[in-house]
Formats: structure tokens, C-alpha cells, sequence
């Protein structure tokens, strides 16, 4: 049985395990800010920066990632992927090189979906 664990990392950290019986490898933990905190959408930006950078340093190629914060945290959905989509953005105009060359969204719902189809489209005109 697993216990969960109270999560003791800042508010921006990504800290990574392996996979195990998990079909991926690696398996990459964000502790994001809630949308009721001061700066939060400045909050998500560092946190997904930091899990980009943290992918990068395992010589990842390929990242799958939720809408981090877009569920218990309280962030609403469009803002969410508008500032997710914003730090991988920067992210990548920022970085010299990268071992990631694939990002999937893991969307739970058709809200969601059409929210980072609609964002991503935005991004390619």
C-alpha cells in the first residue's frame, strides 16, 4: 500500500524518481503554487521552468505533463495553459541547447483540450 507523504519541497521544486512499474523512466514531481497565492501565475512559470530544466539535466527527449494547477490548485484552466505554454516558450528561446524534443499535454477532460488546442494554435500564427 502506498502512504502518501506530506510534501515537504518548496513551492517551485521538481524533484524526479524512476518509473518503476511506470511506462515511463523517469517520473518528475512539481510542488506548484495555488491560484489564491500572491503572484501566482509568476509562481507556475518558475515551477514549470524548473521542471523543463530538471528534464534537461536527465537528458530527457520526450516530457508528458498535466495542466499543473488547473485542478486542486484553483487555477482556471485558460490561465493556466496560457502560462504553461508562456514558460516552455521562454523556456526554449532562452536555453542554448535541449535534449527535449516532444512535450504531450495530459488533458482530463475536452475543456482542457480545446483550451491548449486553441492556446498552441495562437503560438503558431
Amino acid at each position: 500500500m502506498v502512504r502518501p507523504r506530506k510534501w515537504s519541497e518548496p513551492w517551485d521544486s521538481a524533484t524526479v524518481c524512476p518509473g518503476h512499474n511506470f511506462p515511463a523512466k523517469w517520473v518528475i514531481h512539481v510542488n506548484g503554487p495555488t491560484w489564491n497565492e500572491a503572484d501566482a501565475a509568476e509562481k507556475l512559470e518558475k515551477t514549470v521552468k524548473n521542471l523543463l530544466t530538471l528534464a534537461d539535466q536527465k537528458n530527457l527527449k520526450s516530457l508528458a505533463i498535466p495542466s499543473i494547477g488547473s485542478g486542486r490548485a484553483g487555477f482556471p484552466k485558460q490561465q493556466a495553459a496560457q502560462t504553461i505554454l508562456k514558460a516552455i516558450s521562454n523556456y526554449f528561446v532562452n536555453v542554448m541547447t535541449s535534449s527535449l524534443k516532444q512535450i504531450y499535454f495530459v488533458l482530463k477532460d475536452m475543456e482542457s483540450i480545446g483550451i491548449y488546442t486553441a492556446e498552441l494554435a495562437k503560438l503558431d500564427s
